[in-house]
């Protein structure tokens, strides 16, 4: 019962915003803060910003497994020049 609450007020968009707005103020993300963009960009339906949050990740560590994945997961929503 308590997980739900947990999970059901923490999936709130306002609390999402939060954290997206927590992380994006950090000057020096790292790969997991990357991650965590990408998944709470991802919740929001904004595939956008998830790839561009991924492929800083991966621009970082282009060599991990789980970040390559995710890359290509998201490639389809990259930015069209």
């Amino acid at each position: 019962q308590i997980d739900y609450l947990d999970y059901k007020i923490n999936h709130q968009p306002e609390m999402i915003q939060k954290q997206i707005d927590t992380i994006s103020t950090l000057k020096d993300k790292t790969i997991n803060d990357y991650i965590e963009l990408a998944k709470l960009y991802a919740l929001k339906n904004d595939n956008t910003s998830a790839f561009n949050a991924i492929k800083a990740a991966h621009t970082i560590d282009p060599i991990r497994t789980d970040i390559e994945k995710l890359y290509f997961t998201f490639l389809p929503f990259a930015p069209q020049k």
